[in-house]
């Protein structure tokens, strides 16, 4: 009796024309891969692409929000510097 692993799923492609399915074949055997074997590579690469770039996204959005903080920050300690330097009598 064969086990069925229900976490894995099947996609089946119809009407690829020919001579995109011979490159694909091409692209498949010049990597030493079956053209299935080649294609399951590509899918995963495709779906993880989309991972990634919400990765990148969000990365890009917490450095602009850190850069933002550091720009605050630095305002904020050279106003703190200069009341010091004010009370202190010193001059610029």
């Amino acid at each position: 009796m064969t086990q069925r692993n229900d976490s894995l799923c099947e996609i089946h492609i119809r009407r690829i024309p020919k001579e995109k399915l011979i490159r694909l074949k091409r692209q498949a055997k010049n990597q030493g891969k079956t053209l299935q074997d080649f294609m399951y590579e590509q899918t995963l690469r495709l779906a993880d692409g989309e991972e990634i770039v919400a990765v990148q996204y969000k990365m890009l959005e917490q450095q602009s929000q850190l850069a933002q903080i550091i720009q605050a920050n630095t305002e904020a300690l050279l106003a703190q510097e200069t009341r010091w330097r004010a009370l202190l009598g010193e001059e610029e």
